[in-house]
């Protein structure tokens, strides 16, 4: 089971397809105003205290810069853990992500119509850099635009928004929820405007009819 878990969070927490549809976004473009959104600045505003009146519609789904957000897993050993954020551009993000089990280094493409992981990096020693990064292709893809349910990206598609979810760090009144079912598992991934991920969540059938169901949610948020 350990292993199965191992490979089912990498594709929660980055897809599982190879896209190139979204790399094009311009790495070195300035933010533009936040427009056309299905998330009203009064929503991201009833969510979080930060200001993003100058965001990407993408840029208000990661992680803030500098954050360190603790998960609390139940269904697995690994299902809790840690996730440490650097932006090191308007649009490129390094992720240090820890289970107890493995520390797994991610970066990610933020553009205007998507969030694309080019870079997954197992027991990192030294960070790369955004000139280092820059070219690099889409690998997969953790949000892809137009923000609206039926919206599709790699094998995932946009099941709900607006949804009241709660997790151990607070009650969120709009959350996006994206969906995958892929051989006999249901996996779903929580995200809110102005704070990013919330929550995972994979449910899995088993040959007898029963299920398993691993979930982390959302605990606390911390900056460095």
């Amino acid at each position: 089971m350990k292993t199965r878990f191992f490979f089912l969070l990498v594709l929660l927490l980055t897809g599982c397809t190879q896209t190139d549809t979204l790399s094009n976004d311009n790495e070195s473009a300035e933010p533009n105003t936040l427009t056309n959104t299905a998330f009203t600045s009064t929503d991201v505003a009833s969510e979080y205290s930060s200001a993003y009146d100058n965001a990407y519609e993408m840029q208000i789904f990661m992680h803030e810069d500098l954050s360190t957000l603790t998960f609390e897993g139940t269904g697995n050993e690994f299902a809790s853990y840690q996730v440490k954020t650097n932006w090191l551009s308007a649009n490129l993000v390094r992720q240090v992500v820890d289970n107890g089990g493995s520390i797994m280094t991610r970066y990610y493409r933020v553009g205007e119509h998507g969030i694309t992981l080019i870079k997954e990096v197992e027991n990192e020693n030294t960070p790369l850099t955004a000139e280092q990064l820059k070219g690099l292709p889409s690998i997969s893809t953790l949000i892809g635009s137009p923000l609206e349910v039926g919206q599709k990206f790699d094998n995932w598609t946009i099941e709900k928004m607006n949804m009241p979810y709660e997790t151990p760090y607070k009650a969120f009144e709009h959350v996006m929820v994206t969906m995958k079912n892929e051989n006999n598992q249901t996996m779903r991934n929580y995200f809110v405007a102005g704070i990013g991920l919330v929550a995972t969540e994979f449910e899995i059938l088993n040959e007898d009819g029963t299920s398993d169901v691993i979930s982390s949610k959302l605990k606390s948020i911390e900056f460095q």
